[in-house]
C-alpha cells in the first residue's frame, strides 16, 4: 500500500498538487503505513488527502460529497422506476 500511495502522490505532484487529491483506504490498513516524509507533510499541509474508511458507505460519501442515506434512497427510486412496466394499451 504504501508504494501505491506514494506512486499516485508522485503522479499528483507531478500534475501540481491542488489540495483535492488523495487516496481511500481501509482503517485496518493505517497502522501498518510508512510513508515517505515528502507525502506526510503534504497530508499536513492539506495538499494531499488520505481518507480512511471502515465500509463501502464512507468510501462513497467521500467520492460523491452525498450522504449514504442519499445515495441509496435515489438508487432505490430510480431501480423503482426502471421495474415498474408501462400501462398496457388495448
Amino acid at each position: 500500500a504504501n508504494h501505491k500511495i506514494e506512486g499516485f502522490f508522485e503522479l499528483c505532484k507531478a500534475r501540481g498538487l491542488t489540495g483535492d487529491q488523495g487516496i481511500i483506504i481501509p482503517q485496518s490498513n493505517v497502522a501498518d503505513l510508512q510513508l515517505s516524509a515528502e507525502v506526510v507533510q503534504a497530508v499536513k499541509d492539506g495538499k494531499f488527502h488520505i481518507y480512511a474508511v471502515s465500509n463501502v458507505a464512507q468510501g462513497l460519501e467521500i467520492l460523491t460529497g452525498v450522504a449514504y442515506s442519499e445515495i441509496v434512497a435515489k438508487a432505490r427510486a430510480r431501480l423503482d422506476a426502471m421495474g415498474k412496466p408501462e400501462a398496457k394499451k388495448n
